[in-house]
C-alpha cells in the first residue's frame, strides 16, 4: 500500500557571510520500507533520530530532498498540489501534542468541521451529524462540539485530534507519538482507542514512538532508526526475543524492569553525536560495545536476517 524508496532530507544549520548553507542536518537518510494494507508499522529511536521528518515527508508536509513515496502506485512525491490535495484525504495524520496541533479559537465542532469546508463535501446540516459521529466514535459527548481546546484534558484533546483525522475516511493514518505527552492511565485508553478504530475501519498505521512497550503492544513491524538511518526492521515479536543490532539490543536493556538484575544486555553510553557532522563509517560505533577498526571506516552493509526482515552491522 506505501512504498518509501531511498527518502533523503537535509536542513542547512550553517551559513557563510552571504547567507549561503555551508552545513547541514541530515535527517533521513536512505530510507526505504513498505508498508502493507491493514498492518501496523512502528518507528522506534533516540529523539533525532528523523522519525517525525519521515512521516511529515510522507505527507509531503516536510519536503523531502530525494526519494519516491508511493501510496497504492502513485508516485506522491511527484504529484501536483491540486492532486496531493485529493490523496491527502485518505493519508491522514495526527500529531504529538494535543494541544498545539488543534486551533484554541475554534470550537471543537468547527475544528472537525473544518475539513467539509476545505474539500467541499457536505451540506451544512449534514457535516453537524458527521462531526456529532466523529466525537462519539472516539469516546466523546456529542454536546463537546460547542467547547474549546483549552476546555478539555490531554487525553480528550488527543481524542479530538484522532477524530480530525478520520474525517475524511482515511485509509492510512500516521501517528507522530500520539501518547507520549500523555499520562499512562491515559495512554492505554488512547491505544485502546487506535487499535478499536484499526479494527473497525480496517485502516493501516504508521506509528512512531520511542516508548518500545508500546510499540510491542501496537505494531506488527518495527523499524530501529539511528542519525536518520534504518538499523534493523524485522517483525516486532522477533525484534524483542532476538535483536541483532548492537543498538537495538541497547534500547531494549534500557526499558525499565521490575528488577535492575534483569537488565543484561549493555545499555547506551554518551549522546547521540551531531548530525551536522556524523561519525565516519557506522555511525553508531562511538556509543557501541562491539565496535572494531572496520566500523570507524566502512559503512555496514545489510544483512539479511534469517527469520523475517535486515540490520546493517559488520558483525
Amino acid at each position: 500500500m506505501l512504498q518509501v524508496q531511498n527518502l533523503n532530507k537535509a536542513f542547512p544549520a550553517r551559513y557563510n557571510f552571504f547567507g549561503k548553507p555551508t552545513h547541514f542536518v541530515k535527517a533521513v537518510e536512505n530510507v526505504s520500507f513498505t508498508l502493507a494494507a491493514g498492518s501496523t508499522l512502528a518507528m522506534v529511536g533516540e529523539s533525532g533520530s528523523g522519525k517525525t521528518t519521515i512521516g511529515r515527508s510522507i505527507l509531503r508536509l516536510t519536503e523531502p530532498d530525494s526519494g519516491q513515496v508511493s501510496w497504492k502506485g502513485t508516485n506522491i512525491s511527484s504529484l501536483p498540489a491540486k492532486k496531493l490535495r485529493e490523496t491527502r484525504k485518505k493519508l491522514q495524520i495526527v500529531f504529538q501534542d494535543p494541544y498545539s496541533s488543534l486551533n484554541p479559537r475554534l470550537t471543537v465542532g468547527a475544528i472537525l468541521e473544518e475539513p467539509f469546508k476545505i474539500h467541499h463535501l457536505l451540506k451544512k446540516n449534514l457535516r453537524q451529524e458527521r462531526v456529532m459521529e466523529l466525537l462519539l466514535a472516539v469516546g466523546l459527548e456529542a454536546d463537546h462540539r460547542s467547547r474549546y481546546p483549552h476546555e478539555f484534558s490531554g487525553g480528550q484533546r488527543q481524542r479530538i485530534g484522532i477524530a480530525r483525522a478520520l474525517a475524511m475516511n482515511p485509509e492510512l493514518l500516521i501517528l507522530d507519538e500520539p501518547v507520549s505527552a500523555l499520562d499512562l492511565s491515559v495512554q492505554a485508553q488512547i491505544l485502546n482507542l487506535l487499535i478499536e478504530i484499526k479494527q473497525r475501519k480496517n485502516l493501516t498505521y504508521l506509528f512512531i514512538a520511542h516508548d518500545l512497550a508500546v510499540v510491542r503492544y501496537i505494531s506488527d513491524e518495527t523499524v530501529v532508526l539511528y542519525l536518520g538511518r534504518i538499523f534493523e526492521y524485522t517483525q516486532t515479536e522477533l525484534l524483542f526475543s532476538d535483536p541483532r543490532h548492537p543498538y537495538t539490543q541497547a534500547l531494549l536493556a534500557s526499558i525499565p524492569r521490575r528488577s535492575p538484575w534483569e537488565n543484561h544486555a549493555q545499555t547506551l553510553s554518551g549522546e547521540i553525536p551531531s548530525p551536522i557532522e556524523p561519525p565516519s563509517g557506522c555511525v553508531f560505533h562511538p556509543r557501541c560495545a562491539k565496535a572494531q577498526a572496520i566500523c570507524k571506516q566502512e559503512i555496514p552493509p545489510r544483512k539479511a536476517r534469517p527469520d523475517y526482515g535486515w540490520y546493517l552491522c559488520h558483525f
